[in-house]
């Protein structure tokens, strides 16, 4: 009997510290070589009038697929949080294709939510990553607008190798 309640112990402790270890140390995938612009500042403040609009332009005869928006805070976070359905949530979303030589365009937040609305960005500023898998070329206008007017700027994708 005894001899039986120590192999149960030891079969949970087993199952106990598997289990730990898949939620403690989820595997990071690699990021396939690819095509990315870094926006240094954006900004999605409705209530005080601040927003950033986003336009993607596909600089290839290829569809762009897997497009890839990441946000960070001015603070450095980056959404990751623990969550009691999934181990993680980050402030990153999968973007629609984009046909050759076709423009994606919304808001900073409207891109983010894809139309769902189930995801939503913190109101804040920070900084975006737009990246693909491909080797295809792609550019980004970035509108920044407040009370007074607004400003933009235009950024060129490069290899991520």
């Amino acid at each position: 009997m005894k001899a039986r309640m120590r192999l149960m112990f030891i079969v949970l402790l087993v199952v106990l510290v598997s289990v730990a270890n898949v939620w403690a140390f989820q595997p990071v995938e690699a990021e396939a070589p690819g095509q990315e612009v870094n926006i240094p500042y954006v900004v999605s403040i409705s209530e005080s009038g601040w927003w950033t609009g986003i336009s993607i332009t596909n600089d290839s005869d290829a569809s762009l697929e897997g497009m890839r928006l990441q946000f960070r805070t001015a603070t450095g976070a980056d959404g990751y949080k623990p969550n009691k359905i999934m181990p993680f949530e980050k402030y990153e979303t999968v973007l629609d294709d984009i046909g050759p030589r076709a423009m994606l365009v919304g808001t900073l937040s409207g891109l983010y939510t894809g139309g769902v609305g189930l995801k939503q960005l913190p109101s804040d500023y920070g900084s975006v990553r737009l990246y693909h898998p491909g080797d295809d070329p792609f550019s980004v206008t970035v509108y920044i607008g407040g009370p007074s007017g607004f400003a933009y700027q235009v950024f060129r994708s490069h290899s991520t190798n």
